[in-house]
């Protein structure tokens, strides 16, 4: 084995950061896969992950389009319907919009995808055109937090006993996590 190689904090953060987003998304993912969908992996981090580093701030268009794309593709086999999902882990449930990705080429490229927000209260989901109308959404403390709660609204056909197993999970796993190291 080679030795790790040493990292700046900021990489190291950086990381740090992939990680927990690598575990927010196997957690959708298996939630998805346990109730019957079909879900592909789809992101550059999930298809060429030593790549996502090369081209970090880079400003070419290609690395630019790579950067956004969604996380996952799911498809349910009953109604045929596929669906673009980005994933993030926000401990806060504070979400802005315009730090995570670049709304004007998302919505170029992806414009139905739902986002599925792992938070310390439970998963939500808000579709992308939600976002533009605020770029950025406080999920523990809106008033209306309940119309993005999946177990409230969700528009797949997720068995509420299914998601509560899936959120008690992301509690376990993400409870004594720091939001940086």
């Amino acid at each position: 084995f080679a030795p790790c190689q040493a990292h700046n904090r900021k990489e190291l953060n950086f990381k740090f950061q992939l990680v927990k987003g690598r575990i927010a998304e196997n957690l959708v993912q298996e939630l998805f896969l346990s109730e019957g969908y079909q879900v592909f992996k789809y992101g550059v981090e999930n298809n060429y992950p030593y790549l996502l580093q090369e081209i970090k701030g880079d400003g070419n268009p290609i690395s630019l389009s790579l950067r956004i794309t969604p996380d996952l593709i799911i498809f349910n086999p009953n109604t045929r319907q596929v669906q673009y999902v980005e994933v993030k882990y926000c401990a806060s449930g504070e979400f802005e919009l315009s730090y995570r990705i670049n709304p004007e080429k998302y919505k170029m490229c992806f414009p139905s995808t739902v986002f599925f927000i792992i938070t310390n209260d439970g998963f939500f989901e808000v579709e992308f055109d939600r976002f533009l109308e605020s770029r950025f959404l406080n999920l523990t403390l809106d008033k209306n937090k309940e119309q993005h709660l999946m177990r409230d609204t969700s528009k797949f056909d997720i068995r509420p006993e299914c998601l509560k197993q899936y959120e008690d999970m992301a509690q376990t796993l993400f409870a004594n996590i720091p939001s940086k190291l």
